[in-house]
């Protein structure tokens, strides 16, 4: 009898071994559904800025992706049409973007300091409605857009001369993925 027992104490004490090496490693793997979802949320961005890496140069933001649209190569000085060349540019970063339907997109539009401040307002307004619309075309969701007329705020470059001056006049797309979204994989 005491073999026998000692081999039932040998199996339990070898189960419960094995039981606690398995949960230590589990516990060790878990992820709080925080820490996956905000996994799943990079990857959905990753996956975005390689996808747009061939029309544009997308940046990393605590809040998602930046696209920058400059200025010169999109808008004539003083106009909100879109020049012939990179409209085509504009569609394709909209192709890339209307396979992200989680995406919400601000629109900003920039000017430098030259002219009347309400003109700017106005006219950087416009630029980023004419980016809006080309992305539109392409099939992003309206529920996803809005745009913004920026005026001559937040400068990246000094309005002292004319290569400052075309570093500002910008159009900026801010990508985000709202929490709780069902990212793509």
């Amino acid at each position: 009898m005491e073999n026998k027992n000692f081999s039932v104490t040998r199996w339990i004490q070898g189960t419960l071994f094995v039981f606690a090496i398995g949960a230590a490693g589990l516990a060790g793997c878990a992820h709080s559904p925080q820490e996956t979802s905000q996994k799943a949320v990079a990857t959905y961005l990753d996956k975005q800025a390689q996808a747009l890496s061939s029309v544009a140069a997308p940046e990393r933001t605590p809040d998602g992706l930046q696209v920058n649209l400059k200025g010169d190569d999109y808008f004539e000085s003083g106009s909100a049409v879109l020049k012939a060349p990179v409209n085509g540019e504009v569609a394709k970063i909209g192709q890339v973007l209307s396979e992200y339907p989680d995406n919400q997109i601000r629109i900003e539009g920039y000017t430098d300091s030259q002219g009347r401040r309400g003109q700017n307002q106005l006219l950087s307004h416009a630029r980023a409605e004419a980016v809006k619309n080309v992305l539109l075309q392409n099939g992003v969701k309206p529920q996803q857009l809005v745009s913004q007329g920026m005026g001559d705020t937040k400068p990246i470059a000094s309005n002292k001369s004319a290569d400052g001056r075309a570093q500002n006049r910008r159009v900026e797309l801010h990508i985000s993925v709202p929490e709780g979204a069902t990212a793509k994989s």
